[in-house]
């Protein structure tokens, strides 16, 4: 994942954006727009990079991740202050690797496929499969896939050790059965749903949070 700055030089702006590949993108970008753009500076990053660059360039937006090109404009890109986001957003990818090792133990205890999970977990059908692509995902929405697989754990699957499973809700979002075939689904993107009973739950395990809790992307 890179974040990018492209430049529009006879309309005097700039974009801030990222994407997995900046070239397939800038060749999007050309598409919409009615003059000739440059890629000016690319660096590794995701979201939050690109936000906390938004942030900054707030005062030059024009409209959306447009802003007015300036002398501060490539400072600004290159920015030290970035570098502790970025430190954040490699936390956030080795969470996301952890989540990935216990979809995978999942997967092999039910025998589904990325798809069936990530549209259990995400109700997105290719969600994972763009996680396991470096993809980025919203540090709430992986703590609330988390809590999907804890609360809805296969009783003959092995949770993996090197990942703190948290503790199941006490009280399910929403009173679904137990995974069985196709037939827990997800009710929304942000409400995942769960289907065991707190008296099945393990004793708490340090939380997932506190290894998220800097990750903002």
């Amino acid at each position: 994942m890179s974040v990018y700055l492209v430049h529009c030089p006879s309309l005097g702006l700039c974009k801030v954006g990222y994407a997995v590949s900046v070239a397939r993108r800038l060749l999007v970008i050309k598409t919409f727009v009615p003059a000739p753009v440059i890629l000016i500076a690319e660096r590794a990053g995701c979201r939050g990079v690109e936000a906390a660059i938004h942030r900054e360039l707030r005062t030059d937006r024009v409209h959306g991740e447009w802003f007015r090109m300036t002398e501060r404009t490539l400072p600004v890109f290159e920015t030290a202050r970035i570098a502790q986001i970025e430190r954040s957003t490699i936390q956030l990818s080795s969470s996301i690797q952890a989540f990935l090792s216990v979809v995978d133990a999942y997967r092999a205890a039910r025998s589904v496929s990325d798809a069936r999970m990530s549209t259990l977990i995400f109700n997105d059908g290719s969600k994972i499969k763009m996680l396991r692509s470096g993809g980025d995902i919203w540090v709430l929405t992986l703590l609330r896939a988390f809590q999907w697989l804890s609360d809805n754990w296969p009783e003959n699957a092995v949770w993996p050790h090197s990942v703190a499973r948290p503790p199941c809700s006490q009280a399910p979002l929403s009173p679904s059965p137990a995974f069985a075939g196709s037939e827990v689904t997800a009710d929304t993107r942000d409400a995942p749903s769960t289907g065991v009973s707190s008296l099945d739950c393990p004793a708490p395990a340090s939380a997932v949070s506190g290894a998220l809790s800097e990750g903002s992307a």
